[in-house]
C-alpha cells in the first residue's frame, strides 16, 4: 500500500500522519542509541562459534525437479477421473520413455512451468506442497513419480538430480555468524533499556 493509501485507510490528517511519523522516527533513534555501545562479534569468535555448533551450519539436501501438472475442476467433480486417465497415459509413456518428460510437459502440463519443460529448478524441504515433498525427496535421480494429488491438481514428477546436504563453508559462515550475533545483542540491549525505563517511570509514579 501506498502512503496515501495508509493514511486514508486510518482516517487521519496529514498534521497527524506527520505527527506520528516524528514520533515513531524518534522512537528507533532512541533504540539505536540504546544499543550504540554493542561490540560485534570478532572473527575469531565467530570461527570458534562455527567449529563448536557444526550441525548449524549445514546446506539442507536439495533436489532438482520438473512436473506435469493438470488441473481438476472444482466446480466438476466429473473431471478428476478423465485428468487421472490422462495422467495415467502420460506415466505410461515416461516410464518407458523418461527422456520424453519435457516435451509432454511442454505440450501438456498446465503450470506456467511448462514452457521451462516443466523444469522447477532445485529445491530444498518444504519449498512445495507437503505432498508433492514426500514424494520427490523418496525419488531416485531420473525417477517418475505417482500420480500426487496436490491442492493445485494432478502432478507427475521428475527427480533430475540430488545435492546431498552439506556443510557451509567457514568463510561464508562466518561474516553470518557475526551479523545475526549483532542483531540479537542490540535487541538484547534494547529490551533491558526498555525494562529499565518502566522500571524508573513506575518507581516515578505517586502511590494510588
Amino acid at each position: 500500500a501506498t502512503l496515501l493509501q495508509i493514511q486514508q485507510q486510518a482516517a487521519i490528517s496529514d498534521a497527524e500522519l506527520l505527527q506520528a511519523l516524528s514520533h515513531e522516527l524518534k522512537v528507533n533513534e532512541v533504540l539505536a542509541l540504546s544499543s550504540a555501545d554493542v561490540p560485534a562479534m570478532s572473527d575469531s569468535e565467530a570461527r570458534r562459534y562455527y567449529l563448536d555448533h557444526p550441525r548449524r551450519f549445514l546446506r539442507p539436501e536439495r533436489r532438482e525437479v520438473r512436473h506435469i501438472l493438470i488441473t481438476t475442476e472444482d466446480d466438476n467433480p466429473d473431471s478428476e477421473p478423465e485428468v487421472q486417465a490422462r495422467m495415467l497415459g502420460l506415466r505410461e509413456i515416461l516410464l518407458a520413455e523418461p527422456h520424453q518428460f519435457g516435451e509432454l510437459a511442454l505440450r501438456h502440463s498446465e503450470c506456467p512451468t511448462a514452457l521451462e519443460r516443466g523444469r522447477i529448478g532445485y529445491v530444498v524441504p518444504g519449498q512445495l506442497y507437503a505432498e508433492l515433498d514426500a514424494v520427490l525427496f523418496a525419488l531416485p535421480v531420473g525417477g517418475i513419480s505417482a500420480i500426487t494429488q496436490s491442492p493445485m491438481g494432478l502432478h507427475l514428477l521428475q527427480c533430475l538430480d540430488i545435492r546431498e546436504a552439506a556443510p557451509i563453508p567457514l568463510e561464508e559462515a562466518v561474516p553470518r555468524i557475526i551479523e545475526q550475533q549483532f542483531v540479537q545483542a542490540c535487541a538484547q540491549a534494547q529490551r533491558r533499556w526498555l525494562r529499565s525505563l518502566q522500571r524508573r517511570t513506575q518507581a516515578a509514579m505517586p502511590p494510588h
